[in-house]
């Protein structure tokens, strides 16, 4: 299913399909007319809004007369206020889109609809990883999660994969090298891995890319860039492909990249606010942004013809810093595409796009000078040749976004001296004072607002962030940080701009620390000094002239002295474990993990422990459980399969028992029917995959034990290459031994665990409509702890042990009327048009091949 088709190399046909038809955008998608009328809106909505707030500023500025100090803050506004006013408007057209009217999605993405017909491929695609000094091991790791979950779409063939590295640390690159050959020899194929390594790093990793593209371009049509932290699911990738294949005059396609779970603090409160307010915004930009959209460098599909061909970066001249190689690549190579007549759109949709976030508030600066750097460098390329109205103005406002920020420094260190200057003005404007004040800082909470709204509004919404209380709650403590936050990052800015200025600035491009870690009261001094001496400052001189000020001041002002403890408290691993253990600021990714982020973690070594998720296994689990993970929450149509099964047995509300729950699939089916779910499993490493993936959501309740005709202890047999054949009887162990297709299985250690009965359960959890019981040969045992009729129950049949499956149907039978159905192995399709007695059941798995293998047998109750 997932061989590479021939020929591999893509027709240059596809990239020239038609001419562009007069009044519309390249690919064919808008009309020019539309969009400008959508430009020219937003054009005139912020004007008069921006027009609105500095007439307000100058009455209240000129009050008593104007002063330097006046005209300062009155320029510096009109630098810092344009990207807050955008912002509003962006995040309330947006809003309007997804609530306000039907055709939301059309409007803004009228190409979304063509990724989801399923036409055949055509097209071949490299997915690209740039390196530099990162952790080879987990790059490798989500790179290969990648792959596996591209070909379990069944397109995996169309897809190649390259590995291009600018490391220059040798142990580094060592390691990159060894583990390309080791993939490569996996797979066996010819050409489906491929390492390089640059022995510079010229270009950045523009120059990176562009060496592809010179060197095998030719022989893909796209390209699928990711950084190193990137993640994209099989089934996104599929779903940009076709979209690309369908518009040959789609130029660059950017998906919506969101944050992956984390157990930093700092990362999961920013990725919180950042989750649910990037829909509403990036909707409303890309609604008037239309064809000149942005591109982020990553998680995007690229059209490397005339990437390759129209999109080549110019060395900025001068020195460094701001002269040289560009840095923010990625904005101007949308500006060139563009400009080379193809379109650059984003998809303002959640689709399984990810990336990780920084987990300090130092780290997170580091990225942010990198980007700001790189972003002051298009001031150097505003007079590039052919740029389209639309594409100048994004550089413009890429610049604005770090210009601004210097202005607000200003703006707050003039604050005690207009506290002097207007101290005796009689008749002072205060009311209007604090209108405009409070009026601002709602339109710069506004995405934020509105993204609180969108998830409100949304049915289900606040379900995917572990429930209404805990959405609340965790939309109060984003707020909090995003002032503090805020006014560290403002001021760092500041700093590097001014340093800038002097030619005493420096920002490298390297690998980034990834992982929750600790900060020392030493290092975020170190870091942060100047903002707790520019706080004392603002502080000291407020209290002293006007304690009223200081306070309606603290919103902006409280980050500078608080920047040190404020960094060290969302850096400590302790209250990240905390924020987890409670599901605060948690992302729908930490209530209900994809199967590629499930896998992703799994940090198989081969020797010592593993990590399955951010938990440590013992030597040789961790494998077996990620593969469990990807083999039973990966597969979509399964899921939909086995939802169709089991909502013939339970309706939204209705208690199920999972006995044997192994990794959850079961559960998180019976849950996306509505139904509550008591689950045991009594393996350790399972366990705390499902205390992962349903922890958090208070309808499932995991009991870790085993399940037999009597309370007590039992001697659990693992197997620790397989779990899901882990059991409680030996004579199910002796059964395996020899028998064909059971050969390699081995249970290698043991251990004693609590078991309980299904009576027991039913006494303290109540009486369930169903109960799934998978237990591998002790399935008998289970049903002798049951003296209750229960509407629906299942229990699974090996061909290795029959005998344990006509003992259940004997037991069952006795019970009460029951009638019995089957599904063969994992297909969850009832195989009877009719439910049958137990002695025809019992002849029909005696008649069953050994290479049946299993399935399981539906005791229906009558009446």
């Amino acid at each position: 299913m997932n061989q590479r088709p021939a020929p591999t190399t893509f027709q240059p046909a596809a990239q020239e399909a038609g001419d562009m038809l007069p009044g519309l955008t390249p690919a064919g998608l808008q009309t020019i007319g539309v969009l400008r009328a959508r430009r020219l809106l937003v054009l005139v909505l912020n004007l008069v809004t921006l027009a609105g707030l500095l007439f307000g500023l100058s009455r209240v500025l000129g009050a008593g007369g104007w002063t330097l100090a006046d005209i300062v803050i009155f320029v510096a506004f009109l630098f810092g206020a344009p990207w807050t006013v955008l912002g509003f408007w962006n995040a309330a057209i947006g809003l309007w889109l997804l609530h306000g009217v039907e055709d939301g999605r059309e409007q803004v993405a009228p190409f979304a609809a063509d990724g989801d017909v399923a036409t055949p491929l055509a097209v071949r695609t490299a997915v690209l990883m740039t390196l530099r000094n990162e952790d080879p091991t987990r790059a490798f790791r989500r790179l290969r999660v990648v792959k596996q979950s591209l070909d379990a779409t069944g397109q995996g063939g169309w897809y190649d994969y390259f590995v291009l590295s600018d490391s220059n640390d040798p142990r580094v690159a060592a390691a990159e090298e060894a583990l390309a050959a080791g993939w490569a020899s996996e797979l066996g194929e010819s050409g489906r891995v491929t390492y390089r390594r640059r022995t510079d790093n010229a270009g950045f990793k523009a120059g990176n890319v562009r060496e592809f593209c010179e060197r095998w371009g030719d022989r893909y049509e796209l390209m699928l860039p990711l950084d190193a932290d990137s993640v994209m699911s099989g089934e996104a990738i599929v779903r940009l492909t076709r979209m690309m294949q369908a518009h040959p005059r789609l130029g660059i396609l950017q998906s919506l990249v969101v944050g992956m779970p984390s157990r930093s603090a700092f990362a999961r409160i920013f990725q919180f606010g950042m989750r649910h307010g990037m829909r509403p915004y990036t909707m409303g930009s890309a609604w008037w942004i239309g064809e000149c959209g942005p591109f982020w460098g990553h998680n995007a599909m690229v059209r490397i013809a005339p990437f390759r061909d129209e999109c080549h970066l110019p060395v900025l001249p001068g020195g460094p810093p701001l002269g040289g190689p560009v840095m923010s690549h990625d904005q101007v190579e949308a500006t060139l595409m563009r400009r080379a007549g193809y379109e650059v759109r984003v998809l303002p949709e959640e689709m399984g796009s990810w990336e990780e976030n920084p987990p300090t508030m130092l780290e997170f600066a580091k990225r942010d000078l990198r980007w700001c750097l790189g972003n002051l460098q298009y001031l150097k390329l505003l007079d590039l040749p052919g740029l389209k109205p639309m594409s100048r103005f994004q550089l413009v406002w890429a610049i604005l976004m770090f210009l601004g920020l210097p202005a607000w420094t200003l703006m707050i260190a003039l604050l005690p001296w207009k506290v002097i200057e207007d101290g005796n003005i009689a008749g002072y404007p205060a009311g209007l004072a604090a209108f405009l004040y409070v009026l601002f800082f709602t339109m710069y909470l506004s995405p934020k607002l509105a993204g609180f709204a969108d998830i409100l509004l949304t049915g289900g919404g606040t379900k995917r962030y572990g429930g209404t209380g805990r959405f609340i709650a965790s939309s109060l403590i984003e707020i909090v940080f995003a002032f503090l936050q805020g006014a560290v990052s403002t001021f760092r800015t500041t700093l590097f701009m001014i340093n800038l200025a002097f030619g005493r600035a420096k920002i490298g491009w390297n690998g980034q620390s990834r992982d929750a870690h600790a900060l020392s009261f030493a290092t975020a001094f170190a870091g942060l000094w100047p903002h707790l001496l520019f706080g004392l400052y603002i502080f000291g001189s407020l209290a002293i002239l006007s304690p009223t000020v200081l306070l309606w001041s603290l919103p902006l002002t409280a980050g500078y002295v608080l920047a040190i403890p404020f960094a060290m408290l969302t850096a400590a691993p302790a209250l990240g474990e905390w924020f987890v253990a409670r599901g605060l600021c948690g992302i729908p990714e930490d209530f209900d993990p994809p199967a590629e982020l499930a896998a992703i973690q799994a940090n198989i070594q081969a020797n010592g422990d593993a990590r399955v998720m951010g938990v440590a296994y013992p030597k040789g689990t961790a494998k077996a459980i990620a593969r469990s993970l990807r083999v039973y929450h990966r597969d979509r149509g399964r899921h939909a399969a086995m939802d169709a099964l089991y909502a013939g047995f339970l309706k939204p509300g209705d208690l199920a028992f999972d006995i044997g729950a192994h990794v959850g699939d079961r559960i998180s089916s019976f849950r996306r029917l509505g139904a509550r779910v008591v689950a045991l499993e009594p393996q350790p490493g399972p366990a705390r995959a499902i205390r992962l993936i349903h922890g958090r959501d208070p309808n499932v309740t995991l009991v870790q034990a085993a399940c037999g005709d009597r309370a007590g202890t039992v001697r659990l047999r693992i197997n620790s290459a397989n779990p899901t054949v882990s059991t409680v009887s030996e004579q199910f162990v002796g059964a395996a031994h020899g028998a064909e297709g059971w050969a390699d299985q081995v249970w290698d250690r043991e251990i004693t665990v609590p078991c309980t009965t299904l009576d027991a359960l039913i006494s303290r959890y109540g009486e369930p409509a169903f109960i799934k019981i998978d237990v591998e040969g002790f399935e008998a045992n289970v049903l002798a702890g049951l003296s209750r009729l229960v509407p629906v129950i299942s229990f699974e049949f090996t061909t290795i042990q029959r005998d344990v499956a006509e003992g259940c149907l004997a037991l069952l039978e006795t019970m009460g009327p029951y009638r019995f159905n089957v599904a063969l192995g994992e297909s969850q399709f009832l195989e009877l048009s009719e439910e049958a007695s137990a002695e025809a059941m019992g002849g029909y798995l005696r008649d069953l091949p050994h290479s049946a293998n299993s399935g399981d047998v539906y005791a229906i109750l009558q009446g």
